[in-house]
């Protein structure tokens, strides 16, 4: 009888090079690495995790942070109703920053954290290891806490509030400025320029708003006419210019209000320069040409 030597045979699985939910997970926590939720906002190790978001040069990065603070489970600045006093300085929350303050409209940027206040037009703040038991005086912006401090939406608030320029100048707070089109009826809309203010936070964009009620399909043109915008930010020494040079804008199809962003800082500014246009397309039943607002300018 003949004998057979046995044959190992040994089946090797190929690995897909996939990265499972915790490794993705894990990239994307490297990638806001000191950001992190605590007593239910967000949280902001140091002041250059902050500033890494909202300095950036690109607008995505706010819009990418923005999707990813909602998935850290605190409950934004837009989960709750905030009825705002009827005044002509009272400002809507910005599309961005509602998204990464809590409810309460409280953040933790350091060592500290902010209550910006848009009714009362202040910004109080409370050093975030007195939070256990000022927390709800912070929110209240209960001044007879002596551990709370206020300031303006006006002020560069980090800057003063960690030992740096407290020198102020000539600069606005927040404001919307448009023109109107269509006026009445169901094609009306409207070009703004806005200045938020928020103490903590300051963007400029140009905007192009739905009015009317128009159920076709529509789409908006921006344009900056002078084909320059030049912002100054504070402090009044500072001679740091945002210029940005962006022609003719076409914004996406059926979108209310599309938002180009021309600033976003830690730091209000000191004077701008900035003209917009905006004209829009209203495509159905038939194609309405291009009917244009009034320009909008902005020089301070």
């Amino acid at each position: 009888m003949e004998v057979y030597p046995l044959v190992g045979i040994t089946i090797v699985a190929c690995k897909k090079d996939e990265k499972q939910p915790n490794e993705q997970n894990e990239i994307i926590n490297a990638k806001y690495r000191g950001i992190s939720v605590s007593n239910n906002m967000l949280k902001f190790e140091k002041l250059e995790d902050y500033f890494a978001i909202v300095n950036n040069e690109s607008s995505d990065v706010r819009v990418k942070f923005a999707e990813y603070a909602g998935t850290l489970g605190f409950k934004n600045y837009f989960s709750k109703t905030h009825i705002l006093a009827k005044s002509e300085s009272s400002q809507e929350m910005d599309d961005f920053f509602g998204q990464i303050i809590n409810e309460d409209a409280c953040i933790q940027i350091g060592q500290h954290i902010y209550n910006i206040d848009l009714t009362k037009e202040r910004v109080f703040v409370l050093n975030s290891d007195k939070v256990t038991l000022g927390y709800n005086d912070l929110v209240a912006g209960n001044l007879s806490n002596k551990d709370i401090s206020e300031y303006q939406l006006t002020d560069d608030v980090l800057n003063i509030v960690n030992g740096g320029i407290t020198e102020k100048c000539a600069s606005p707070g927040g404001f919307e400025v448009f023109s109107t089109s269509g006026a009445g009826t169901s094609l009306e809309f409207r070009s703004m320029i806005k200045l938020f203010s928020a103490g903590v936070y300051y963007r400029v964009t140009g905007r192009t708003k739905k009015i009317g009620g128009y159920v076709g399909d529509y789409r908006f043109l921006l344009s900056v006419v002078v084909n320059t915008a030049n912002i100054h930010r504070r402090p009044c020494t500072n001679t740091d210019v945002t210029t940005h040079l962006i022609g003719i804008k076409s914004n996406t199809l059926n979108v209310s209000e599309p938002t180009w962003e021309a600033y976003s800082k830690a730091w209000n500014v000191k004077n701008m320069s900035m003209i917009i246009r905006s004209d829009a397309q209203f495509i159905t039943p038939a194609v309405i040409a291009y009917p244009s607002a009034p320009n909008v300018t902005v020089n301070f």
